[in-house]
């Protein structure tokens, strides 16, 4: 089989190249590594994007890193009017259904890959496609949406397990990000196509020189991760060294963060940024003393892997995180990472104080978890495994 004549189309998640998230970083990093070993990737954004979330214009056809794209809303851009946004998004639905038929009947669809926005009619619908076609359908599995506290209503709660249950019954092959979900996966079904990917990123992008700046520690997320972050800030709030900052650079509304900031005993020392370019973001991260990422005992942090371990680790400098999830299975307290014995505010401040009173041993710890970060998340380390993947699940569909 020649994988230069394969034709990949990507569904579901919206927004490449232009929103910056974990999701289009991900599927950036993987369609790259997939256009590299002979495919041809072809990305359809069914949904505008929010234009908070972009810098500059827009185009509704475009490549980006050899990656083609197109837009099939109305408007690329999501419109301010409740009505003008209902058309944009039917007719992208609908523009989209014309896409994907006309590129199948010229057979310009050989795979396609989904990246679940959430919904189950979502993965009935393109997997409706595939077997139409006759074409393999793919999936991303990045988070266990059953275990969602936060999502209320009988019907999204029911939608998650549905999801969850049925994944493997309506998918040739999954990409799951975590050991968690793996074993998800195995329980549904012994016969799955799989690889498991962890958060991925090119480290040769964050090869460049530092700068003398204030010494600060660096949090990257969502809002949506508020008791996170709140617990970020009682941790530095617990910091009496007035040197440190601490800085958050945060997507969604910041209104409920900004208001908490307004009223810490160390608001001064506290930054919030928020829609950053990619190189500013690097440059931030390269120039921390320590990068944040406290995850949670819940079913929740064990089944996801932030997109930003493969980031922070790539800038060289010492993550601060919790024991739980996949942090186990690739860290070390004081070897790679500075782990915290537990998920609370007393003992997250202790390992952030010793960042402050042992710099160079931090520096050091940075430096391996650098090595680790080499080995497991560099996007150039994977195309041998992905290329067998895909090839695989190709062959498998023709049986």
């Amino acid at each position: 089989m020649k994988t230069e004549k394969i034709q990949v189309v990507h569904v579901g998640v919206s927004g490449f190249p232009y929103a910056i998230n974990a999701s289009i970083n991900r599927c950036n990093a993987l369609y790259t590594i997939i256009n590299k070993i002979g495919f041809r990737v072809f990305v359809i954004n069914n949904r505008a994007v929010d234009k908070s979330l972009i810098k500059g214009r827009i185009h509704n056809l475009g490549s980006y890193n050899g990656i083609d794209f197109e837009f099939t809303p109305l408007n690329p851009v999501k419109p301010v009017s409740f009505l003008k946004r209902r058309l944009n998004n039917f007719m992208g639905r609908i523009n989209e259904l014309r896409l994907i038929h006309r590129k199948s009947i010229k057979s310009k669809i050989d795979l396609m890959i989904f990246y679940p926005t959430g919904k189950f009619t979502e993965l009935l619908y393109y997997s409706l496609f595939s077997k139409i076609y006759k074409y393999p359908l793919i999936v991303h599995y990045v988070e266990y949406r059953s275990a969602f506290e936060s999502r209320e209503g009988f019907f999204v709660r029911y939608n998650d397990r549905l999801f969850d249950k049925y994944l493997t019954f309506f998918s040739d092959g999954v990409i799951p990000i975590s050991n968690f979900l793996v074993d998800k996966l195995k329980e549904r079904s012994e016969n799955i196509n799989y690889i498991k990917i962890p958060p991925l990123v090119d480290f040769h992008l964050f090869e460049r020189n530092r700068i003398k700046s204030e010494k600060y520690f660096l949090y990257v997320g969502s809002i949506g991760y508020y008791d996170v972050i709140e617990l970020i800030i009682q941790s530095f709030e617990q910091i009496r060294n007035n040197e440190f900052k601490l800085y958050l650079v945060l997507s969604g509304n910041i209104n409920s963060i900004s208001d908490r900031i307004s009223k810490s005993i160390k608001k001064k020392s506290i930054r919030i940024f928020s829609n950053l370019e990619y190189e500013v973001l690097i440059d931030l991260y390269c120039n921390a003393k320590a990068l944040l990422i406290p995850l949670r005992d819940n079913i929740q942090d064990k089944a996801r892997f932030p997109q930003k371990i493969s980031e922070y680790l790539a800038s060289k400098n010492p993550i601060i995180t919790t024991n739980f999830g996949e942090i186990m299975f690739y860290f070390k307290d004081k070897e790679n990472a500075i782990i915290a014995k537990k998920n609370n505010k007393e003992e997250f401040s202790k390992a952030m104080k010793f960042v402050i009173d042992n710099p160079k041993k931090a520096t050091n710890i940075g430096l391996k978890g650098y090595i680790t970060g080499l080995k497991y998340f560099d996007k150039n380390n994977y195309s041998y495994q992905i290329n067998n993947f895909l090839i695989n699940v190709l062959n498998k569909s023709k049986d």
